[in-house]
């Protein structure tokens, strides 16, 4: 939290500490903030906020450490996020669920907020402290500067999401319209594995590979894949969408593995982005988007960018029983 408080600004710790710093007890804070920017549950006991009061006081130090390759950890701009929730609105996508299953510093989260007027609820789960609250508080100044914004309820989990439980936000979406939206981690198994890293999933074989394969390599995956393939197994028998930025190898290794997993979706396509103008990084990514549609799936993706979304370059996946880079070439060399 200590960490957060930082990226706040003074305007806000102006207000909160007028508000919020003669308030006592977290509950009675937590009802004015509910109404103010709707975050379900601000602070989660008495401990947490009178920390929180403490450190609003002038002259508190702030330090704090983050390893960001454990985490993967490349957070997303608010002007991307915002040009791809923009781009959606575009296409007619109007989620009333929107989930976030690793949220970061909230850029995601704040975009949804702002593009999407008929939101009902938002889920969000982070695993580093610091961005939770950084998140919490991205969400609250949102709402201060426009206060007229429709005001969804919106729930945020400190928990890692390996180990979250997402059947039961499964229950409470049940005929709505549901966008699954993020940045998960762009880290494998194996580098974290060289970390120490506790963030890990399970150690579950859940791409099938046997024996010689997981020692000679396809058993390494990365993080953002599983990921994706975790909100697939949840969410993909609903109606909806899911967008997320990912790594191109990623993206590939989605689309290929589509014949085992037969998820009920369509319309994928990857529209590249500058990596190393929005997150320094010298690798290829795109945002991978496709539809939910239940009893109905495609096992091609195509390509353009988020720049020139109409532009289709490439597409590729499966023509038969064939994995293919290009479709079209593929069909005229026939």
């Amino acid at each position: 939290m200590k960490t957060a408080v930082k990226f706040i600004q003074s305007k806000t710790i102006d207000f909160l500490i007028e508000n919020i710093g003669k308030i006592t007890d977290y509950r009675e804070a937590n009802k004015l903030l509910i109404n103010l920017c709707g975050v379900d549950t601000f602070f989660r006991n008495q401990n947490e906020f009178l920390f929180f009061l403490k450190i609003l006081k002038p002259g508190f130090i702030i330090c704090e450490d983050l390893n960001r390759r454990e985490y993967g950890d490349f957070q997303t701009p608010f002007e991307l996020a915002d040009s791809i929730c923009s781009r959606l609105v575009g296409e007619g996508v109007s989620p009333d669920i929107v989930i976030e299953p690793t949220f970061g510093i909230g850029s995601f989260l704040v975009s949804a907020l702002k593009y999407f007027p008929d939101l009902k609820k938002v889920y969000g789960v982070e695993i580093h402290e610091s961005y939770f609250w950084q998140a919490k508080f991205a969400i609250l100044e949102l709402f201060m500067k426009n206060p007229n914004l429709n005001k969804p309820v919106v729930y945020l989990y400190l928990d890692d999401v390996f180990k979250f439980d997402f059947r039961e936000i499964e229950k409470s979406i049940e005929n709505y319209n549901v966008l699954i939206i993020g940045n998960p981690p762009w880290v494998t198994t194996s580098e974290l594995s060289v970390l120490s890293s506790k963030n890990l999933p399970e150690k579950s074989n859940f791409k099938r590979v046997n024996g010689f394969d997981a020692i000679t390599g396809k058993g390494n995956f990365d993080i953002g894949e599983s990921v994706i393939l975790m909100m697939l197994n949840s969410f993909s028998k609903y109606s909806g969408h899911i967008v997320m930025l990912a790594k191109n190898s990623v993206i590939k290794n989605l689309i290929y593995d589509l014949k085992k997993t037969n998820y009920n979706i369509n319309n994928m396509t990857a529209l590249a982005i500058d990596a190393k103008k929005s997150f320094n990084a010298s690798v290829e990514a795109s945002v991978f988007k496709c539809n939910f549609k239940p009893n109905n799936f495609s096992l091609t993706c195509k390509v353009s960018s988020l720049v020139s979304p109409d532009s289709i370059q490439n597409e590729f996946g499966w023509v038969g029983n064939k994995f293919v880079s290009s479709v079209t070439l593929y069909k005229t060399n026939m």
